[in-house]
């Protein structure tokens, strides 16, 4: 077997959580010979640093299975050639905001959390956090950390932020971390679509993620139906009966 590139460490459970997840990955076009390492735990950090101990080749690309992307984007994030990157991607819940954080807030262990603005790099966005899925972290900076490299609670005793932990070893090392602002991938979630009547009669249609709700238009009428029981276009013309568009 040709020796690899580098390696993808997945990270999901034993049922998987999204089928999406799977065609992204199906998609994707490695540099080279690349090792797969799956890893089926709730432990996150032991599954992360057992990702790193098996890794072969002169990167690690971790991957969770809430995520879909474009076939390309393991190798845009290669061509950047830095130690530590994520591609842009957002929080799955309100007020969903990019995954990345600047520099210590005055209690010295949370961080400042970035939100996007019109400012922001075209390209590389130094971050002093980001989160571990979509993270592509080149073989000399887990040789410069001592392990184990991923480790929970030392943030908050509640929170897993085992992501939180590793990038401060990365920095604490001396090395940085980098967002790509051009490559972005995608968080799966899952949600509900409702109809909610307004108090003037008027009918609008309901996204909800978590928390938060996002009201759009109902979908358009594509015919009505007179007195007759005649059905009609919504210029009043008469419908065909053999068509089936009208029924999707």
């Amino acid at each position: 077997m040709p020796t690899p590139a580098g390696t993808i460490g997945i990270l999901t459970t034993e049922h998987g959580r999204y089928s999406r997840f799977w065609n992204s990955f199906m998609a994707i076009q490695p540099p080279g010979p690349t090792k797969i390492i799956t890893k089926y735990s709730l432990n996150i950090a032991e599954a992360r640093n057992q990702c790193i101990e098996e890794a072969e080749g002169d990167w690690l690309w971790f991957m969770d299975d809430d995520h879909v992307f474009h076939p390309s984007l393991l190798r845009n994030l290669l061509a950047r050639n830095v130690d530590v990157i994520q591609p842009l991607v957002l929080s799955r819940y309100d007020p969903f905001g990019p995954v990345i954080m600047g520099p210590k807030a005055p209690n010295g262990k949370a961080h400042w959390r970035f939100a996007l603005n019109q400012n922001d790099p075209l390209d590389l966005k130094e971050v002093y956090v980001a989160g571990a899925a979509g993270m592509l972290i080149r073989r000399h900076v887990w040789e410069k950390i001592e392990k184990p490299w991923f480790t929970m609670g030392q943030i908050d005793p509640a929170v897993l932020s085992e992501d939180m932990a590793f990038c401060h070893k990365v920095t604490a090392a001396g090395m940085k971390i980098w967002c790509d602002m051009e490559n972005i991938m995608e968080h799966l979630n899952v949600g509900s679509v409702f109809p909610r009547r307004k108090p003037d009669g008027s009918w609008v249609t309901v996204i909800r993620f978590g928390n938060a709700e996002v009201e759009i238009p109902v979908a358009p009428a594509k015919f009505r139906v007179d007195a007759n029981g005649v059905a009609l276009d919504m210029d009043g013309n008469p419908i065909d009966s053999n068509r089936t568009d009208i029924y999707k």
